[in-house]
């Protein structure tokens, strides 16, 4: 009998599921519901036999019917900062592999950097110039599941249960492109939310996107956390060979879009922009981006270039940075300099930096 993977199902699910298959009375399963999220979510139980706020034969039941496992960590790259990358090997079929990074902050707190997709929709023609992740073609989108056993790892590593809170942010910015996964990603930011279980609140999660105005508004529409628009360029022209899917989304539709969340959820977009020497770091750059920040209430990420092996793009120098910053500040926008965890050549754990050997699997 094929197990349903506990992780997938969010608090109304797990419910039912109770009920249908494991065949509790309907009156006592939000109880037992919330002994299960309880016991694995805020204790961090790793086998359903030692669910002691339940009888034997239940637990029995559970063991035959939910599966609480994990991907096998293949490697573990400890960056000179402390970042931390997991190679990990999914439960699939294929074993496909993702990759995982959970990065420390002089608070003591951490953030776990979650991917959506083994490779990403954007590759090949559409692929970003300054992402690795871009290199690989699309092998599969991640399950709503295999999310948020990304942030168990993170948990279990941590040891993170009880009322400590050590995992204080997820963003959505690993391998792949969140919205082009969209249905699963709702489901993961479900699961992230429920109360009685990992009791994330909006404001702990970060969905970033290249930029597709339709899904935008339903990310608006039906989950409204954090937005983070990868906007890399605000000329239309030279976004198009930044970001080449911006042909198919050009700019002012995107624009339109962010309007769109800030007008009804009332937050700021953060705005991802990665300085690239000689291609978007000039004060012509910087005033352009102005323009369209102006367009609805945002912020800026200012992010350092990750170099990649195979890849020709530079950095821009701290002093040219800086005079790029300047100009975005003084017209009266917060603007927050980035450097990514972890982001040498050697670890490989910064942004734009993920990529795994995993490939497609021709089924004909």
């Amino acid at each position: 009998m094929t197990k349903q993977n506990f992780y997938e199902l969010n608090f109304n699910q797990l419910k039912n599921f109770l009920v249908e298959k494991i065949g509790i009375e309907s009156a006592r399963a939000k109880m037992r519901a919330e002994q299960l999220f309880s016991g694995i979510y805020k204790k961090g139980l790793t086998n359903f036999s030692d669910l002691s706020t339940v009888t034997k034969d239940l637990r029995k039941e559970l063991d035959k019917h939910l599966s609480l496992d994990l991907p096998k960590i293949v490697k573990k790259i400890t960056a000179e900062d402390s970042t931390i990358k997991w190679l990990l090997e999914l439960n699939d079929e294929n074993k496909n592999l993702i990759e995982v990074v959970l990065i420390p902050s002089k608070s003591s707190h951490y953030t776990v950097c979650v991917s959506v997709q083994v490779g990403c929709a954007m590759s090949k023609n559409s692929a970003c110039i300054h992402c690795a992740t871009g290199t690989q073609a699309l092998v599969k989108n991640l399950s709503a599941n295999e999310m948020v056993m990304q942030i168990m790892i993170a948990k279990r590593y941590l040891n993170d249960f009880g009322d400590q809170r050590l995992l204080k942010n997820i963003v959505l910015m690993g391998s792949g492109e969140s919205l082009t996964n969209f249905s699963q990603v709702q489901q993961f930011i479900k699961v992230l939310e429920e109360s009685t279980g990992l009791a994330f609140g909006k404001k702990s999660i970060t969905l970033s996107t290249i930029g597709i105005p339709d899904k935008i508004k339903e990310f608006t529409d039906s989950v409204a956390t954090y937005l983070a628009l990868s906007l890399h360029s605000a000329d239309n022209e030279k976004r198009d060979k930044i970001i080449p899917i911006n042909k198919k989304y050009p700019l002012k539709e995107v624009i339109e879009s962010c309007k769109y969340y800030t007008n009804k959820v009332g937050e700021k977009v953060f705005i991802e922009y990665t300085l690239m020497a000689g291609i978007n770091d000039s004060s012509e750059d910087a005033r352009q981006l102005i323009k369209v920040m102006s367009q609805f209430p945002s912020k800026l990420n200012l992010i350092f270039m990750n170099t990649w092996p195979g890849c020709d793009i530079k950095p821009v120098s701290e002093e040219k940075t800086n005079q790029f910053a300047k100009i975005v500040k003084d017209a009266g926008f917060i603007v927050t300099v980035r450097r990514s965890g972890g982001r040498s050549e050697k670890s490989l754990c910064g942004c734009g930096q993920l990529r795994t050997t995993s490939v497609p699997i021709n089924k004909n």
